[in-house]
């Protein structure tokens, strides 16, 4: 727009030249009246008035130019730091994949390792209240399995909601009709990390009333196609004894 302005104030400012010229021309005659003589006096005051406004649209144009400039090097900058960004990105992909890679294999080795491994001898009355709750919950048996209990209810009741949340038997009985696999027994126990005699943590191949080895599969939104096996339980001493603090297995 700015263009096309400056663009008919040079035309406008050449025919004023034009129309000036000829006036001069006609004032420097004999024959020139005075109404020609006015012709030409506005004539100059449209000619400066049109040069000011030229000189001043020229002003904004050098003024846009040098912000042009300005946001043109901002932009050769924002793409150098956008190319630095992806760089970094690829990066760290690269790094994070290859701490997975480990992860994994760790894993892996950690998992033959625990094959391997046996129950210490400290672990026993932790184990024993392990087995006696998985017993009264398969069995139906709530009152037990919420005094062997010490972790939150906070899922149960979530998933619960017309239940009493401080009736934990209710909790439990409702939890495991409609949530929880309450059905599982234990298999086999391995070890996991322990800080006795305070709190054992152990993985648990856990089997259906036929005998059958449980596994989960992409639960709970996890896509990722890993089968679960093992079953983590920890059983604390909260100031009342061991307890097991972890809820039997949710599947939805």
């Amino acid at each position: 727009m700015r263009g096309s302005r400056l663009l008919v104030l040079a035309v406008a400012i050449g025919l004023l030249l034009s129309a000036c010229s000829e006036a001069g021309d006609s004032l420097g005659s004999s024959t020139t009246t005075s109404g020609e003589a006015a012709r030409i006096a506005a004539l100059e005051r449209q000619l400066r008035t049109a040069e000011g406004e030229l000189d001043e649209l020229t002003s904004n144009v050098e003024e846009l130019e040098g912000e042009l400039a300005e946001l043109a090097t901002e932009r050769d900058g924002l793409e150098q730091e956008v190319e630095a960004s992806r760089e970094r990105e690829a990066n760290l992909t690269d790094e994070r994949d290859w701490w997975l890679s480990e992860f994994e294999r760790v894993t892996v080795e950690l998992g033959q390792l625990r094959e391997l491994a046996t129950l210490p001898p400290e672990a026993a009355a932790a184990v024993t209240v392990l087995r006696r709750y998985f017993q009264a919950v398969s069995a139906a048996d709530y009152t037990t399995a919420v005094a062997l209990y010490g972790g939150d209810y906070d899922d149960m009741i979530g998933s619960n909601p017309t239940v009493d949340p401080s009736d934990h038997v209710a909790l439990f009985r409702d939890a495991c009709a409609y949530q929880l696999q309450c059905q599982l027994r234990i298999g086999r126990i391995l070890p996991g990390q322990y800080t006795a005699p305070s709190q054992f943590e152990f993985h648990l191949e856990l089997r259906t009333p036929e005998g059958n080895i449980f596994t989960l599969e992409g639960c709970c939104g996890d896509d990722s196609g890993q089968v679960v096996r093992l079953f983590r339980f920890t059983v604390a001493d909260d100031g009342n004894g061991l307890r097991v603090m972890t809820r039997p297995v949710y599947m939805p």
